[in-house]
């Protein structure tokens, strides 16, 4: 013989349950409430009486409301599984009887008789209005977050094309004029065949415009201002190819529309750089 539990422990237990439980009838036009736990009126601030033969569309809607309750997806998810026969599992947003807004986990089953006649829905109801919040808010840190690096990075950009514009207006001047002065020294002296020293210091100056150079491209390249990331890029990886003895090949095909940002193209010309010196100096690779 079936175990049976009487009706009397089945109704104890629904009402001891922590989360909302509501039982619709299927047969009836408009599927009203038959049934719902304590734990479903403390969550919607209603009584009994109050929701007892109502469909529970009634937390859908509020008179303080402005959201226009029809727009939900949820709502629409509940509306097919209806009308399939389905059951289905949505977040919904509702109202309490005072007006004020809440969320809840909703998982609704269809229940059929023994001969697979649909006679009742039985809703179990989740409120999770402080994990929404929660969400939200760290949604809108993680917003913030993003817009406190985009910055942090257009200040060092902006500080990177600032000491680029330094070292090029003061440093790299200087020792251009050094090396035209020391190149008029040599032809004046006889050539710099005859003072080996002089000719050191030449190279040593020659060596110092070239490293003033690379410094002013690692800040800021103006090749990225003068004609864009590709042609950097490119540029990049014929100077390192110089430079470390290895293949570079650089496919930099990008789209004219929409224009990457700059602080975009430079953080990946950047990343670039690194990841092609990374793979000579790590990976004694011989081609990139």
């Amino acid at each position: 013989m079936p175990e049976q539990v009487p009706v009397k422990v089945l109704r104890r237990s629904l009402a001891q349950v922590r989360h909302g439980i509501c039982i619709a009838d299927a047969c009836q036009p408009d599927m009203p409430l038959v049934y719902v736990n304590d734990a479903f009126l403390a969550m919607t601030g209603y009584g009994r009486d109050e929701l007892i033969g109502f469909n529970c569309r009634v937390l859908h809607t509020n008179a303080n409301a402005n959201a226009n309750a029809n727009q939900q997806r949820s709502l629409k998810t509940i509306h097919s599984a209806l009308a399939a026969r389905q059951p289905c599992r949505v977040a919904l947003r509702n109202y309490r009887k005072d007006g004020t807004r809440f969320w809840n986990d909703l998982s609704l089953t269809p229940i059929f008789n023994e001969r697979g006649e649909l006679t009742h829905y039985i809703g179990v109801q989740q409120d999770i209005t402080a994990e929404r919040e929660t969400k939200s808010r760290l949604q809108k840190y993680q917003r913030q977050l993003r817009a406190i690096a985009n910055q942090l990075i257009h200040t060092q950009e902006a500080e990177r094309q600032r000491m680029a514009r330094e070292i090029h207006d003061q440093v790299g001047q200087t020792l251009s004029l050094c090396r035209m002065q020391l190149g008029q020294l040599v032809h004046d002296l006889g050539g710099a065949t005859a003072h080996p020293t002089l000719a050191s210091v030449c190279k040593l100056v020659e060596s110092s415009i070239q490293e003033t150079r690379g410094l002013m491209h690692k800040l800021s390249p103006p090749l990225l201002d003068e004609l864009g990331l590709p042609a950097a890029l490119r540029w990049l990886g014929e100077q390192l190819a110089q430079r470390y003895g290895m293949a570079v090949e650089i496919d930099a095909a990008l789209p004219r529309s929409p224009a990457i940002p700059d602080n975009l193209a430079r953080m990946v010309y950047r990343s670039a750089r690194e990841l092609m010196i990374n793979a000579y100096k790590h990976a004694d690779a011989q081609s990139v």
